[in-house]
């Protein structure tokens, strides 16, 4: 259950440090400036260029990114504000680095076919937090999501719907239950098959990138306790991160 990426997201995750990005989200700082074309040159070819003028300018309107000078060069970054909404939206990006306690939040649901609405929204909330599917209408998360979810619930009214809970399993290793519910080796695959077309120098910086943030949010971002060893994804951040650097 992957997060779909946006524009907006993806022009925030641009201007974001990506070794910055995955830092405490009280961290503010390292941002990155990019000219107006340089921006433009890592979203999809098929993206309009119309509508990504639109995009920058109600994100200087809103201002989650403004215009500044690097070296005498009008460049964009991301502000402050940007980066904060940025971490309250994709609150996992945070959690990865910290140690794991050993426990899953838990979601369970019966919300009836007649309020399908609702429980579409509900969906929509797992799949922006990153959650997985353990059964039906059974999802898991390896991070403390409680406060984000009852929010949701008490807006919804679902108390009688939804149960949250806290939980570790016995008899069962965590990271098969990870490796099952998040398909890690589809997404090794994927990372793997990335990073062997930079290395054999068939990827420009920016299709990179490009690629990199298109498969950012496929990943879970799991704490490292529940990752196979050597985690390829690490290894493809440290090159977007050395990417936006230059």
């Amino acid at each position: 259950m992957a997060k779909l990426l946006k524009p907006k997201d993806r022009l925030r995750l641009l201007l974001a440090d990506s070794g910055d990005l995955f830092d405490d989200v009280r961290t503010v700082g390292g941002f990155v400036g990019f000219s107006y074309q340089q921006v433009y040159g890592y979203y999809p070819r098929k993206y309009k260029k119309s509508n990504f003028r639109k995009l920058i300018l109600r994100s200087l309107k809103t201002k989650e990114i403004s215009k500044t000078r690097i070296n005498g060069l009008p460049c964009l970054t991301l502000t402050s504000k940007g980066k904060r909404e940025l971490n309250r939206d994709f609150p996992f990006l945070a959690f990865q680095k910290k140690k794991w306690d050993g426990f899953f939040t838990q979601a369970s649901y019966d919300i009836q076919e007649t309020n399908k609405k609702t429980r579409e929204l509900w969906r929509e909330k797992l799949k922006e937090l990153n959650f997985g599917q353990l059964q039906r209408s059974v999802y898991i998360s390896p991070f403390n999501l409680t406060d984000d979810l009852w929010e949701f619930i008490q807006e919804r009214k679902l108390e009688n719907n939804v149960f949250i809970s806290r939980v570790k399993f016995i008899g069962v290793n965590s990271k098969d239950i990870a490796s099952k519910v998040w398909s890690l080796e589809n997404l090794e695959k994927a990372y793997q098959k990335l990073l062997d077309k930079w290395k054999e120098g068939k990827l420009k910086p920016r299709d990179f990138l490009a690629s990199y943030f298109g498969l950012l949010f496929t990943d879970p971002h799991l704490p490292q306790e529940l990752l196979p060893k050597e985690w390829i994804g690490f290894t493809l951040q440290k090159i977007a991160r050395k990417i936006q650097k230059t």
